[in-house]
């Protein structure tokens, strides 16, 4: 997957900078110790407890970093199960990426030049992909943005869009999930569609 990459160096990036700052935090306090004129080799046999409360300190920064990985991965594989149950043609793998109020939406411009908002029915639409079809419905995700906040995600995914083997069109999905008891599900989705301007 194309966005596997990125997810990675973002992890790493949020991982580094709460060791750094942590780090930071450590040396204050150990410069302090040191620098404390009641400071002398008795002294050091408190360091092993500091080194325990240190790695304690460490490991509590790296854990927010850890779980927000993990949300992300859940949102990738959500998205991944609807667009694998359009390829399967299965409407029952579909739907269960979406609660059962979605909203559908495309943006579109008229013959008119004028800039709508087409708004579709998710039941008409697992329908479709459940319904016979000579040629497979292939969408193709270039990568993942993935914001989080608590039970709300955003995901912006460019796509590219296939009837079997013959390129259709491209654009962007902007996908919103809750965290429900459930696991995570999209509630609302947002596209993009166009013939012009696409990667491939």
């Amino acid at each position: 997957m194309k966005g596997d990459w990125k997810l990675d160096l973002m992890v790493f990036y949020r991982i580094s900078r709460e060791l750094i700052t942590t780090s930071n935090k450590l040396l204050t306090k150990i410069c302090v110790i040191v620098r404390d004129p009641k400071f002398n080799l008795s002294t050091m046999k408190a360091f092993p407890a500091l080194l325990i409360f240190c790695c304690t300190l460490i490991a509590t920064a790296i854990e927010p970093v850890q779980a927000q990985e993990q949300d992300e991965q859940a949102v990738i594989t959500v998205i991944e199960q609807l667009f694998d149950g359009m390829r399967a043609s299965d409407s029952t793998m579909a739907g269960g990426a979406f609660t059962s109020d979605a909203l559908m939406q495309t943006i579109v411009e008229n013959e008119a030049g004028e800039v709508e908002i087409r708004t579709g029915k998710l039941e008409a639409f697992l329908n479709a992909v459940g319904s016979p079809k000579e040629l497979i419905w292939d969408e193709k995700i270039l990568d993942y943005v993935i914001k989080i906040d608590g039970k709300l995600a955003t995901a912006w995914t460019p796509y590219e869009f296939y009837r079997g083997e013959e390129f259709s069109h491209c654009g962007v999905n902007a996908f919103q999930l809750i965290n429900n008891d459930k696991g995570w599900q999209i509630f609302a989705i947002v596209d993009t569609r166009r013939t012009t301007n696409c990667p491939q």
